[in-house]
């Protein structure tokens, strides 16, 4: 247990949603006078590397800052004056922002610091590519780099635009929108960059199949970037209709007997007409909404051949250029005027 005046710092870092802060290994110091804790580490996540920092408060007296030691190189800053820190000179212990003002002003001589790293890199085509990189405004960009085998990799993390994990995931979700990760060697003869796109795990239900597009040795970063928000934002878009579409028909008919709430695929009501009931399937296929919702009807007490008698309906008014609203209107009111028929149907085929 944290001292109130420590609790209430680390309060305020798990409430901040831009950066992800984890708290690890909990501890007191070797002083028997503490009954509290004040010590642990912070972890997060800055471009490709994982930042880890021990945050060692006094609980004897809480209301001075913490010392805080870098657990690894990538962590390190260089030539640093811990204690000419404007957030450290200005802290003070009542106001439950302190730690979190400290922690992203060194985020901040971390993240100076890795951009001096790539300045004096001795490449020309990595400082072209670093100086359009700079000039991007719309997102934050982190930057950073790392000896791997004996070589120098830079690593550039940039947010992609135009995906809202709150249409996705729900209002107040802390999931983070994807990022593509741009890789260079600068020590390659020629700049050729690897590419990937980095999301948490939630987003593989419309991210998981994404192809990005190939970086050709004539493109620079600021061409490749609207690229792959290009392909990305397809799947996007395809899914939002899908799960709009869906909700839409949920909202007239009711609640269904089965529903993909995952990647919004099908789902299936059950009706009853003139104690006829039958299950009415909506089907959304890869390449919606260019290709129309596939609908069948299917009875619960007729067979044919062995199985459930089922009747597609193969023509019906559609156009993929129809709104949410006005889609889920026509597609409902489809099905009910084919209701009646099915019925008929079911009855002439005993």
């Amino acid at each position: 247990m944290f001292h109130p005046l420590v609790k209430q710092q680390i309060n305020t870092l798990t409430q901040y949603d831009s950066v992800m802060f984890r708290f690890t290994n909990e501890r007191k110091s070797s002083s028997e006078e503490i009954s509290y804790s004040d010590r642990f580490t912070v972890s997060f996540q800055y471009c490709k590397t994982t930042i880890n920092w021990d945050i060692l408060f006094n609980s004897l007296k809480p209301d001075l800052p913490p010392d805080i030691i870098f657990l690894d190189p990538q962590s390190e800053i260089n030539a640093l004056d811990y204690y000419d820190i404007d957030s450290i000179k200005s802290w003070n212990s009542e106001y439950p922002q302190s730690l979190l003002n400290v922690l992203l002003e060194m985020i901040g001589l971390l993240s100076t610091q890795q951009e001096e790293t790539i300045t004096n890199y001795p490449n020309e085509r990595l400082k072209f590519e670093f100086d359009l990189v700079k000039q991007i405004d719309y997102v934050k960009i982190e930057y950073s780099t790392a000896i791997i085998n004996n070589e120098f990799k830079v690593y550039f993390m940039i947010p992609l635009t135009g995906l809202s994990p709150s249409s996705v995931f729900g209002k107040g979700t802390k999931i983070k929108e994807p990022k593509l990760l741009v890789t260079f060697t600068p020590n390659d003869a020629v700049l050729n960059p690897k590419t990937s796109l980095e999301f948490e795990p939630e987003w593989a239900k419309i991210l998981s199949n994404v192809k990005l597009p190939h970086w050709s040795i004539e493109l620079c970063i600021t061409d490749y970037i609207p690229l792959v928000n290009e392909s990305v934002s397809k799947l996007y878009q395809k899914f939002i209709k899908r799960k709009l579409l869906l909700e839409g028909i949920a909202s007239i008919f009711g609640h269904p007997s089965e529903y993909d709430s995952i990647n919004f695929r099908k789902i299936t009501f059950l009706f009853d007409v003139d104690k006829y009931p039958f299950f009415a399937h909506i089907y959304l296929p890869i390449n919606f909404p260019d290709d129309h919702p596939i609908i069948s009807l299917q009875s619960l007490f007729h067979a044919k051949d062995g199985r459930p008698f089922t009747s597609q309906l193969a023509r019906y008014p559609y156009s993929p250029r129809w709104g949410t609203e006005e889609m889920s209107g026509r597609i409902t009111g489809c099905i009910s005027t084919a209701m009646k028929n099915f019925r008929d149907m079911c009855n002439n085929d005993k």
